[in-house]
C-alpha cells in the first residue's frame, strides 16, 4: 500500500498508529481501567483517569450504599480501579479533583453486598466518600460522570 510518502515516514506512520490503537484493546483479564491502588497507613494512593460510559452506575451495582446514599452517575462495567487493603483502616476519603465537574463514585467491596457511594462535595460539584470501617481486601471503584458518555480528566486521591 502506497501512501505517497517515502517508504520510512510509510514505516513510522504505521508505527504510529499501531501504538496509538493498542490501548483500545482490552484483554478479558483486565481487572480494572487504571490499575490497582494500595493504600498505608503513611502513604495516600493518587491516581490520574477520566469518565467515560454510558452504563447506569445505579442499575448495574446499587440504587443506595449501605448507609442509605443514592448511587448516581454513568461508567463503564469495568471499574476503574481496585484498591486493595492489607490491613483495616477505622477511615479512609476518596476525594475527586476534575475541576469542578460533576463526578460520582460507586465504591463496591471487599465483597459485592457492600456498596459505598457519593456524589457532589459540599463545597463543589467533584465526588468526596469519607467513610469508616474500611475491612482488608479488594474494593472495585468507579469514578463516574452524572451524564452518559462524557470524559473528564480528574485525580482521584485516597487518603486514611
Amino acid at each position: 500500500m502506497s501512501l505517497g510518502l517515502p517508504k520510512f515516514l510509510q514505516r513510522i506512520s504505521i508505527a504510529v498508529l499501531s501504538i496509538s490503537i493498542a490501548p483500545l484493546v482490552t484483554s478479558a483479564n483486565e481487572t480494572s481501567h487504571f490499575g490497582t491502588l494500595r493504600v498505608t497507613a503513611d502513604e495516600p494512593a493518587i491516581a490520574a483517569g477520566y469518565t467515560g460510559g454510558s452504563l447506569s452506575l445505579p442499575l448495574a451495582i446499587a440504587n443506595r450504599d449501605r448507609e442509605g446514599n443514592l448511587c448516581l452517575g454513568f461508567g463503564d462495567p469495568l471499574p476503574d480501579y481496585q484498591l486493595v487493603l492489607d490491613r483495616s483502616f477505622a477511615n479512609l476519603s476518596l476525594v475527586v479533583d476534575s475541576g469542578g465537574r460533576d463526578t460520582t463514585l460507586v465504591v463496591r467491596g471487599p465483597r459485592d453486598a457492600i456498596v459505598r457511594c457519593a456524589d457532589d462535595s459540599e463545597d463543589g460539584t467533584d465526588a468526596v466518600l469519607v467513610a469508616s470501617d474500611w475491612e482488608p481486601g479488594t474494593y472495585d471503584i468507579w469514578v463516574g460522570a452524572i451524564e452518559p458518555g462524557v470524559q473528564w480528566s480528574y485525580t482521584l486521591s485516597i487518603v486514611p
